[in-house]
Formats: structure tokens, sequence, C-alpha cells
């Protein structure tokens, strides 16, 4: 039942944050949100093509009913879905630190047209890994279908790679950043408070002068209060950011770390470890897909007012044909 409202949860959540973008020119003029929309659609394959397969087989006690093809395909998205995920998240986190180092000429040096080309190498990149196995760099031993069920044939390097290179290392990469960023983030909170106490002097001055200069006055005014509105935008976008980023940890690290273990100590590790343990870990990092979307709604005014938009013209059309349908009648 849990899965079940995962699923719903995050294909609803999803296609509506992809459909927000597609249809308001303001998300799109954020560069930040083409990372977000493609985190989205991550998340769209993920609960509309992974967890599926994932509950069938679970229902049907571990059997596979679907073919030796759609198994590959399935393991293949699996594969691919989560790490895609991931490194969306560090592309989101490398375009906060640059936002943050370089706040007044960020949107001279990324540019949407950049981010849908670091996007597009992001997925080739994600993509190729997945496939891997698929081409040959897997146990011979063993096939897609064993026993009934739909099976990993994966080799303990190619396992080991991929926890490590798409999971280990831009959780690292993600956490020395993330620190950087908060580092700057205080700087430009002291930055903003110096700004306001400068702003506070200006206008004492201009309400004390009593001759013609107080357009001159007013220039330093402006632009520092602009200085002042940039750095704290970029400050609660980064905040927000940082909440997506620290849910993914929470709901994908123990599963991680659980798959890395057993890739090199193998199973006689966790040979008493229930199986329970292992699908609610799984369970967690799948309820990831579920939580971004609303995470996005509650924290990015943008999207707030993209979402109220479209569920009041939802809501509208609904009013509209039950008149209509009553006129009819």
């Amino acid at each position: 039942m849990i899965t079940i409202l995962i699923i719903i949860f995050a294909l609803l959540g999803n296609i509506l944050v992809v459909y927000a973008f597609c249809n308001y020119h303001r998300l799109r003029a954020n560069v930040t949100n083409y990372y977000i929309v493609s985190l989205a659609f991550s998340d769209i394959l993920t609960a509309g093509l992974v967890v599926p397969f994932e509950l069938d087989q679970t229902i049907r006690d571990g059997i596979w009913t679907h073919g030796r093809i759609t198994c590959q395909l399935w393991t293949t998205l699996y594969l691919l879905v989560v790490p895609g995920s991931i490194i969306n998240l560090c592309a989101v986190t490398l375009d906060r630190f640059i936002v943050l180092h370089m706040p007044l000429r960020y949107t001279t040096i990324i540019t949407p047209r950049k981010a849908i080309v670091a996007i597009v190498c992001l997925w080739t990149y994600a993509l190729v890994t997945a496939c891997l196995p698929v081409l040959g760099w897997k146990d011979q031993n063993y096939d897609y279908i064993l026993f009934n069920a739909c099976y990993f044939p994966l080799l303990q390097e190619y396992v080991m790679l991929i926890n490590i290179t798409n999971f280990l290392l831009p959780m690292i990469f993600m956490a020395v950043f993330w620190s950087l960023i908060f580092k700057i983030a205080k700087k430009h909170q002291r930055r903003v408070k110096k700004l306001e106490r400068s702003m506070s002097m200006v206008e004492t001055t201009m309400s004390l002068s009593i001759n013609g200069n107080e357009a001159q006055n007013g220039r330093p005014s402006m632009s520092e209060g602009g200085k002042k509105k940039t750095i704290r935008k970029h400050l609660k976008g980064s905040k927000y950011i940082a909440i997506i980023v620290g849910t993914f940890f929470i709901c994908w690290l123990p599963y991680t770390l659980l798959s890395l273990g057993v890739s090199i100590c193998g199973t006689k590790c966790f040979r008493g470890t229930p199986r329970e343990v292992h699908n609610i870990l799984l369970l967690m990092g799948y309820l990831n897909s579920a939580l971004n979307p609303y995470m996005y709604s509650f924290h990015d005014r943008q999207f707030k007012e993209a979402f109220k938009n479209i569920l009041f013209n939802i809501q509208s059309h609904k009013v509209w044909d039950l008149l209509r349908r009553g006129n009819n009648e």
C-alpha cells in the first residue's frame, strides 16, 4: 500500500513540475530549474517504470512474468535513474556554488543553453554506465532470468565501481561543496548586514539634506539595495536546494551503504540481515521521488505560484463542465 502511494504521489507531483516548467516562462528563466526538471524526469522514470515492476515482483513472491527483454530494460532503468538523480543534484550543487561565489555575474556566466548541454552530458554518462551490463560487462555464468526471477547478473567489480563513482564520490563532492557554500553564505549574510547599515546611513543623510544633492545620494542607495536583494534571493534559493540535497542523502545513503557493503564483503557479512531491512531501505530511496516535487512548491515561490495557477485552472474547468452539464439537462 505504501509503495502504491509513493508511485501515485511521485507521478502526480513530478508531472506537475514538468508541466509547470514547460508552460510558465518565469520558471524557464531560472537556470537552476532546468536541473530541477531533469531531476523530476528521473523521478518520473523511477515511479512510472522502476517501482511498479519492483512491486509486481514482490507481490508475486519474487516471480518475474514479463520476459527476459523486459527484465533487461528494467534492470538497465534501475541502474540509470538513481545515478541520474544524484549527478543532477551534483550539477545543482555546483550551480549553487557558482551563484553564491559570483552572485552579480552569475546570469552572464551560466545560461539556459549551457545548462541544457550539461544535462545532456550528465544523462549520456548515466546511460552509458547503466548499459555496460547489457553490452557484455556482466557475470557470464548467470542470465537475467534466474529461478523465475529477474536477476541482476552484475560483476562485483562493476557494482563496486558504480557504487563508488555514482554514489559515494558524488556524495563526497556534494558534502565538500555544500560546506563551501555554507561558508560563502555566512560571508554574504555579513555583507547584507553591512549593506543594510550603509543604506541606513545614506537614508539618514538624505533625510537631513536640505540642498539638491538627494538624487546623488540616492544612486548608491539604489545600487546597494539591488545588491542586497540579489544576494538574499540567491541565499534563499540555496537553502531550498540544500533541503532537497539533504533529503536525498537521508533517503538513499542507507541503501547505498548496504549495497556497497554487500559488494565488498559479500552476502556472508549480511547473512543475518532480514530481507525486510533491504526492502525498507530501498523503499526509503523510492520515497525520495515522491517528496521532491512537494518540496519545490513549499520552498520556491515561483513553483508555488505556478502550481496554484494550474490547480485553479483545473478546478475552474471542473466547475465549467458541471455548469455546462446542468444547462444541457
